[in-house]
Parts: C-alpha cells; structure tokens; sequence
C-alpha cells in the first residue's frame, strides 16, 4: 500500500499523501476517493480553497475514466456549457488508444484540481505518464510495463515477455494489480453478481464491497500460482484469471469423473481474511478457520499465516508420509501436521 510520493513537475514540487482513500497534496487535503467518484477541494495554485463538491466518473468496462462532472451550484441537474467553462459541469473527458495513451482532441478539457486516476482507473505519474499499478509501472505509449513481471514464470505467463501488458489484448483483458492480466468484462460482471448478492441479503447495493472482494478473489488466484506448488487448484486459478469462469470450472471439476483432482486447500476452503478487521484475527466456517496476519503490502491487507482444514482429502507431504484430515497448513512449510482438537480447530 503506497503511503507517500514525490514528483517534481515544471519546476514544481509536489508531494502527495495517502491514508484509507484520502489523497493529500502539500499536506493540504485534496481528495477522499469513493467507488464512483470523490469528494474534492478546489484551490488555487498557492492553495487557497476555490470550493468543495462531490465529483463523479463515469467509467467503462476495464475501469477507464470517460467523464467527469460535478453538480457544483446544487441545482440537481448536470449542466453542459462548452462555451462558459467557468459554469460547466462537465469537468472533463476523456479518450484512450488501446494501450492507455490519451487522445488529442476538442473534447473537454481536465479541470482543477487534475483527476489522476484515469487509465484502468490507476493513477497517473503528474508530469512522467506512467501509471502505478501497484506492483510496478506501466508505461501507456509503449504498452509494456517498466520492470518485470513478478509471476513471469507463472504457466499462464511464461511465453509472453515479461514486460507484457494484459497479453497485448488490452481491449479484453485488464491487470488490477501489475501482475496478472484477467477478462475485463468478466470481472465486471463478476463485481455485478456480488453487489446483487448482498442487495439480495441486506437491502443495499455496495459496489465498493463488491470490487473489493473482486481484487481479494484476484490476489487469492494469484497466490496460489506463487506458492510454489503445481496442483488442480493451479489449473482453477490460471482459469479464473484468464476467462473469469473459476466458480463455474470449480463445479465442473467437482461433479465430472474427468475433472482435475481439485484439492481441498487455498482458493476452495471459501475463507478470506475480514476486510473490516483492523488487525490479526481468524475466520472460521464449516471447513476448518485461517488465521491472517497485518500486512498493507498484500492487497488484500493480510497474509495466511495458518490454516487449518477440517474437511477434504489427506495431504501427502515430501517424504511420502500420507497425513489425514483434519490437517494443518503453516506459512513458509510445504508440508503439514495434524490438527489438535481443542488447540487448532
């Protein structure tokens, strides 16, 4: 999680700031990012406050920023006024080619204060161009990243060049994080399915939560190709990266003869760490419980730390020694060790 940068941009130095969906710029409060917009304060280049407003995006299927407008004076309506600027509510628009480099043209103009996330909805290096994707940088007019791919050696990765952008199909496909691409529209309705969900248990449509258990379904895949091990559940993950069908393929694998031996372990034990807990803390369910630790630079905000299964097959560890269920799982040991009943479950 970024807390801090610096850039330096005409001469001028800029230093921004982040806590929890606030940005400061030179320690003055510029933005507080929602999932469709922010609240922001317009100020002056020697940061006089102009004004303050909710200002929404509109945004199309891989997350680019298409239209920016505010309802500054309070009337209820949007009002568009190309030739009065000063009274136009509509504060910007804007055009990508394929690779995220912004088109040139006679449509409206980026107002003060600069909207930064643009381009997958990432926000853009002031004055360099680049965006920050999290796990590295990524250049838009060259349409290659600015350092390795961290999972280069992934199988779904490893005949493309590591600096590859969403497998050079950047219509389709998206990268949330820097590190593996996945189907743009699947992902979308992937986030549509989940907010209609808990529409359906509490009431309330929360697209913010629905993105957010996304990303943490994305981070689950993408650590389960990391972990050293090649299984089923390898197979799952590249599936739901690349089409976004990992629900559909898990159920295929559990009721056809022919399915891919899917283990009973990470990404199908259904536990995810509580997005709302502050620090470590366990979450059990009907499977067995995962205990995560604190750690802002997994995006997910947490690490698993143990985990302990309940239910499924037993586990083979390296020296051949068959191990039943309930079993143990332990962060950094490939193999594991009995459950104690009354100690880890």
């Amino acid at each position: 999680m970024k807390h801090k940068s610096e850039v330096v941009h005409d001469g001028e130095t800029f230093i921004y700031h982040y806590v929890k969906g606030m940005e400061f710029i030179n320690q003055a409060p510029a933005s507080v990012y929602l999932s469709e917009g922010r609240y922001t304060w317009e100020r002056e280049d020697d940061g006089t406050l102009v004004d303050e407003y909710y200002e929404w995006c509109i945004k199309d299927h891989l997350g680019n920023t298409r239209v920016k407008f505010a309802d500054k004076n309070g009337d209820g309506g949007i009002l568009y006024n190309p030739e009065a600027p000063e009274e136009d509510e509509i504060l910007g628009t804007y055009h990508y080619y394929p690779f995220g480099m912004e088109m040139e043209g006679v449509w409206t103009p980026d107002s003060k204060p600069e909207m930064q996330y643009l381009y997958n909805g990432k926000e853009q290096v002031k004055g360099l161009g680049w965006y920050d994707y999290g796990a590295r940088y990524y250049n838009p007019s060259i349409g290659r990243f600015t350092s390795l791919d961290p999972l280069a050696d992934a199988p779904h990765l490893d005949s493309y060049s590591p600096y590859h952008y969403s497998y050079n199909n950047p219509i389709n496909y998206i990268d949330p994080d820097g590190r593996s691409p996945i189907k743009g529209l699947k992902a979308l309705y992937n986030v549509g399915k989940k907010a209609y969900k808990s529409y359906r248990k509490t009431g309330k449509v929360d697209i913010g939560k629905a993105l957010k258990s996304e990303v943490v379904d994305i981070v689950d895949n993408v650590s389960t190709l990391a972990d050293g091990t090649l299984d089923g559940n390898d197979v799952i993950a590249v599936i739901d990266l690349v089409t976004g069908f990992g629900d559909e393929a898990k159920k295929l694998a559990k009721y056809s003869d022919k399915a891919v031996d899917v283990k009973k372990g990470r990404g199908s034990n259904k536990r995810k760490p509580d997005s709302e807990a502050e620090g470590a803390h366990s979450v059990y369910n009907d499977r067995g419980n995962t205990t995560y630790t604190k750690n802002d630079k997994n995006p997910s905000g947490f690490d698993e730390v143990k985990r302990t299964d309940t239910e499924g097959k037993a586990h083979t560890n390296k020296d051949g020694t068959k191990v039943e269920t309930p079993h143990v799982h332990t962060k950094g040991e490939k193999d594991v060790r009995p459950a104690v009943k009354g100690k880890d479950y």
